[in-house]
């Protein structure tokens, strides 16, 4: 197994978490340039009642808290999925140099998400954030989550 896989599969056990607590199933994991996992969160914003409280958000907000850093510069984060434009912005001021995600935003329309009109690796360009992007990695393992998350009803 790759090592994007493994750090991907470790985003997905994320998902899951966030899954049981009966959140939309997003997962990060925020790996150092030794790689080493630092930092894991998932999406808290129905169990928090904090719309911006994304798993990309919150394990940015974490890590930079916990080590007083705000310049994230050779570390490389894994989400489960395509971010929004809101964490896309905030992983960019956290000047993360990699971005890995697992599927891209249109592998989960259903539960609704259509503000998500600006690709990650667009916004980047146009904005000339240097954090580099790569797309699709285990996603069919996260489509798989995406589906028992519909199986059990919750869409929230």
């Amino acid at each position: 197994m790759q090592p994007d896989e493994t750090y991907m599969k470790e985003a997905i056990k994320e998902s899951y978490l966030s899954m049981n607590k009966g959140n939309r199933p997003y997962g990060s994991i925020l790996v150092n340039s030794q790689g080493d996992i630092v930092e894991r969160a998932h999406n808290t914003v129905l169990e928090e009642h904090d719309p911006l409280a994304h798993g990309e958000t919150n394990v940015i907000r974490r890590y930079c808290k916990r080590t007083k850093k705000i310049d994230l510069a050779g570390y490389t984060l894994y989400a489960t999925s395509e971010p929004c434009p809101m964490c896309a912005a905030a992983i960019g001021w956290a000047n993360v140099s990699r971005l890995v995600f697992g599927s891209p935003r249109e592998d989960f329309k259903s539960p609704g998400y259509k503000r998500q009109n600006v690709r990650v690796a667009d916004y980047y360009e146009q904005q000339g954030i240097d954090t580099k992007v790569t797309g699709s990695v285990l996603r069919d393992d996260v489509i798989q989550m995406y589906e028992k998350f519909k199986e059990s009803g919750q869409r929230k």
